[in-house]
């Protein structure tokens, strides 16, 4: 395991690990061994009066390093870690293949690529539409073609492009999550559409806003919250797109406490399209390069939106948790308490908990069920 070393709260910096339980007055745990440090979270302890925490030390230097050395092929499937015999046959009898995932071979891979970059260059236009309805039939035909129930956005980019890779990955979960709920067969062509689309009004946004690298002044924000309305007028303009299509596009914004824009619409208020594809949207953000901010862990995204409680609809948040897959069965993983492991098992509604084998030891770490690992959690994926 790590050594911890104390860090004045000045100098803590995002993607630090926290080296031992932070702790409020009342004894109750604010941040587990073992969470990483973001900058709200060491603002929060900043204003909280904290004057620095321990962190493990080395922990961030042994993943990026593993990466690396898997990155250039000098590390096998175990990235170099000696694997104990005992942890070979619990791999080898407790290992249980994850769901089936949306998959899109390369020629429909290339296909949607084209396609999306085709609808942005040519917004407004019949052109456009006929795009459209094509990627929503590939996309839904993958789904349909292998039975998919689950999602691995590592499998699915079909695009280096963030717009174009975004309108997919979120038209695809969106998708997924409205098979779970049971929409009828033309909801889900409709829900394709608007998901798709569900940003095309920011080729009206002035580029040096849309790809600012810095945080956007509140003028500048104004006028990016406007992008939903752009998309709304822009498919309200053509006669391709129902009233719940469009509807979808202008409140995929829209937060069930009235948080939201454009309108700060509340719950039923909201068109259910709109709630399927805001949960969708959120998570691809979160975990997706921008020019003004890193992603982050799929791990924290899911921890972000579950903290966000009232905003999202409940039922389309569970159905997200049902499908999503963070830690694809073999993924090695690093675990809080400072061990190298490998997932055996994804287990359904709880995807940041799976079940896991030490490397070096051979244990399971049922981290959903045994409440020895209620302490332990993943913090981070160094090889899926």
């Amino acid at each position: 395991m790590s050594d911890k070393v104390f860090v004045k709260a000045e100098n803590l910096y995002e993607s630090m690990h926290v080296g031992e339980d932070i702790k409020n007055r009342l004894g109750q745990s604010l941040l587990v061994s073992g969470a990483v440090l973001t900058d709200s979270r060491i603002q929060s302890l900043i204003k909280k009066g904290y004057g620095g925490v321990y962190v493990s030390e080395g922990l961030e230097k042994k993943v990026e390093e593993s990466k690396r050395l898997v990155e250039r092929g000098e590390k096998d499937a175990y990235v170099g870690f000696e694997v104990a015999e005992e942890a070979l046959r619990q791999i080898d009898t407790k290992t249980k293949d994850d769901p089936t995932s949306v998959f899109f071979d390369s020629q429909i891979k290339e296909r949607i690529s084209k396609g999306i970059e085709y609808i942005y260059n040519n917004v407004g236009t019949p052109e456009m539409d006929n795009a459209v309805n094509s990627i929503t039939n590939d996309i839904i035909g993958a789904i349909d073609s292998n039975k998919a129930i689950a999602i691995n956005l590592s499998e699915i980019k079909a695009s280096d492009e963030y717009t174009f890779k975004h309108s997919v990955d979120v038209a695809t979960m969106a998708l997924l999550l409205a098979r779970y709920r049971n929409f009828s067969e033309s909801q889900m062509h409709d829900i394709g559409i608007a998901a798709l689309l569900h940003d095309i009004g920011k080729t009206r946004i002035p580029d040096c806003i849309l790809n600012k690298p810095g945080k956007l002044s509140e003028t500048e924000f104004e006028v990016m919250k406007l992008h939903s309305v752009y998309s709304y007028e822009i498919l309200k303009n053509t006669s391709s797109y129902n009233n719940a299509i469009c509807s979808a596009t202008l409140q995929h914004h829209e937060k069930m406490d009235g948080s939201g824009y454009p309108y700060g619409l509340k719950r039923k208020e909201i068109f259910s399209y709109a709630k399927l594809i805001s949960v969708a949207d959120i998570y691809d953000a979160l975990v997706t390069d921008r020019p003004y901010k890193k992603a982050i862990p799929a791990g924290m995204a899911v921890e972000i939106m579950m903290a966000m409680g009232d905003e999202l609809d409940i039922p389309s948040f569970k159905a997200f948790m049902q499908s999503v897959i963070l830690y694809p069965s073999g993924s090695i993983v690093l675990l809080s308490n400072g061990e190298i492991a490998t997932v055996v098992e994804n287990i359904p509604s709880v995807p940041l908990r799976p079940t896991v084998v030490s490397l070096a030891s051979g244990q399971v770490y049922n981290l959903s069920a045994d409440r020895n690992c209620s302490g332990i959690i993943i913090m981070d994926i160094i090889k899926s």
